[in-house]
């Protein structure tokens, strides 16, 4: 990701409605939750909405996993090229393609910004919360 000047950085978050304030920067230790997961009404198909993301910080580097929508619930995939700006908060990652057990037919690219609050990814804004959803959890309903 290409480094933008700060004052430009913060003409789009306020454009875009993101608060200073939500973008603490994240701490370099620890495991940070994302997920706005949800499922479409019986009536409206029943399909996986929005994404769920793990993030692990520690001393010998970042990683991060994303499960992601495309009508059934993909994932979770290890993410590549994993960047975490410290002074802007900027974060990019890459999705292979060709793998298991997704086999998405190329890379998927996703760029935003992250915070102890939020991660906003491609558009759309993902809640810190306290736990990801699993199998045999009481799925969240997608507000239409």
């Amino acid at each position: 990701m290409k480094h933008r000047h700060p004052l430009f950085l913060a003409t789009v978050l306020l454009a875009t409605g993101v608060e200073a304030a939500a973008l603490k920067p994240l701490p370099p230790r620890g495991t940070f939750l994302y997920s706005d997961l949800c499922w479409a009404s019986d009536e409206n198909g029943g399909d996986a909405g929005g994404y769920q993301v793990r993030l692990e910080r520690s001393a010998t580097g970042d990683t991060l996993w994303l499960e992601w929508s495309e009508g059934p619930l993909m994932g979770p995939m290890q993410a590549t090229k994993l960047r975490i700006d410290p002074v802007t908060s900027e974060i990019s990652f890459t999705i292979p393609g060709n793998t298991a057990p997704s086999f998405m037919p190329g890379d998927e690219t996703y760029a935003g910004w992250i915070s102890t609050r939020t991660l906003y990814i491609n558009g759309d804004a993902v809640p810190r919360v306290k736990r990801l959803w699993h199998d045999g959890d009481k799925p969240m309903v997608c507000q239409q």
